[in-house]
Formats: C-alpha cells, structure tokens, sequence
C-alpha cells in the first residue's frame, strides 16, 4: 500500500504498464495484481517492454524475473542490466495453465496445442496423454489470440483463463501443469524511469549488480562489506 500511494502521488491515478504478450498474459495478469487500476500495454518483444517505458509510450515496465520451477529467467536477468530502469516494486502470481479452444472443440479433435515453450515443458504429461504436435509461440496468451485469429478447429493452446475470456475460447482442462514438479508460480518485477523515493515506514529489498577483479578472495572481499554491517542476502547468483 505504502508503494501504491506512493506510485499515485509522483504519477497518475491510472499507470500506463507495458507487458510482454497479448491480452490476458500472465504479465499482464501481474501487472493487475500489482496495480490494480493500471492499463496494460501489450508489447511483441522484451525489448519493446522496456523500450516503451524509457521512449515515455507507458509509464512502467512489468516483467517475469525467476519461476519456481525454472529458476531464475537469465535472458529478463541480463536485460534489466542495459536497460536504464528502476525495479520499484515485485509481485508474485500462480501460474495456472488451462488447456484452451474455439468452442465446439473437443479433446479429441485437437492435432496441435500452441503455446510459449515453457508452458509447453511445464505441461508435457498432459501433452504426451493427448497424442499431439506441439507448436512454439512467443506468449501464452499469443496461442489463444491466433486460434481465435485463425479459427483453428484442429488446434488448442495453452493459456490462463482470462486469455480463455477475453478471446472467446473455452477452457477444455484448468491447471494442468506437471503436478509432480510442484507449485508454479512466477516473481514479477516493475520497472520505472526513476528509482522510488524512500520512506523509513517502509520495508526494502535491494538488488546489486557488480562484477570483481582477477584475484583469490575477491567474492569473499564484496559479501564482507554486508557480513561487516549486519545486511541480510536473500540470493546471490553468478553469470
């Protein structure tokens, strides 16, 4: 709340949030969970999420960081260093996948099911009972656009069920994950022009990006500035 108010105060009552993904994605599903109020703004590429926000087209950025069933997402991970943006705020989501159609398809009249190839990882034993040819899209929510775009009787996708709603497709199976590789869910982080500004009633988490020298003990030197200073590290990772 403390971040809302102060969000509201330094911009507008209604942010602009740039997405990677088509309606419905779980990005944008974030975004709303984050900002309530926000207008989503879908965006083809990660670079064009980004983009939009430093050519002043939105307001924030909201992207995918680390999967509790993938790790942490390298490719998001690298971009956030050239990028020039703030993190000023996170959210974690359920990544719930449905197995979605044009209405009047049945399971067995399905030959391809699209979706990102990560949800189609996530989803292999269902994919594998099914019998089907899997079809790589860049967006989950892109597989439901382009089945309803193209009227594909013979095809499903993979997608939550709000991108099931707002392209008039019907959910076939909800939650169909790999259940034995545990729970999905997927930490988001929003970007801004500018850093937030402080306030000593809140509580913050801060990440570093920082490279070190040739030498034994270099890594040792870095962690002992926050050893020395009684700071807690959450994560660390090496690239």
């Amino acid at each position: 709340e403390a971040f809302k108010s102060s969000f509201n105060s330094r911009w507008i009552d209604v942010p602009r949030v740039s997405y990677h993904g088509a309606p419905g994605a779980f990005s944008a599903l974030a975004a709303k969970a984050l900002l309530p109020d926000c207008e989503p703004v879908a965006c083809d590429t990660l670079e064009l999420v980004t983009a939009s926000v430093t050519q002043w087209r939105s307001d924030l950025a909201i992207v995918p960081i680390q999967n509790t069933l993938e790790g942490t997402l390298h490719e998001l991970q690298d971009q956030l260093v050239s990028c020039g943006l703030h993190i000023v705020g996170e959210v974690n989501i359920p990544v719930i996948h449905c197995l979605v159609a044009l209405p009047g398809v049945n399971r067995g009249d399905i030959k391809r099911v699209l979706s990102h190839p990560v949800a189609l990882a996530q989803c292999s034993t269902l994919l594998k009972d099914l019998g089907v040819v899997r079809e790589a899209v860049f967006d989950t929510a892109f597989s439901a656009k382009r089945i309803k775009d193209e009227m594909l009787m013979d095809c499903a996708g993979i997608a939550s069920k709000e991108a099931a709603e707002h392209f008039g497709l019907e959910v076939l199976s909800e939650d169909v994950h790999d259940k034995e590789r545990g729970v999905n869910v997927q930490r988001y982080l929003l970007l801004a022009r500018e850093p937030c500004e402080y306030d000593s009633a809140s509580t913050y988490k801060t990440s570093l990006v920082f490279t070190l020298g040739e030498g034994s003990g270099q890594l040792f030197k870095a962690l002992s500035v926050f050893a020395l200073r009684e700071m807690n590290i959450t994560k660390i990772e090496s690239r």
